[in-house]
């Protein structure tokens, strides 16, 4: 029972850590965009 609970918790860590990873990166690319959009408007 308790390797089974700890797989548990391990595996709720990695998807916590995986959906951290895929909102910072989703946030990095829009600010990305944000950044070369101003860019552009900028030059313009």
């Amino acid at each position: 029972m308790t390797t089974i609970k700890h797989v548990g918790e391990q595996g709720a860590i990695v998807a916590g850590a995986v959906a951290v990873f895929t909102a910072a990166v989703f946030l990095a690319q829009v600010v990305a965009d944000a950044v070369v959009f101003m860019g552009e408007w900028m030059m313009n």
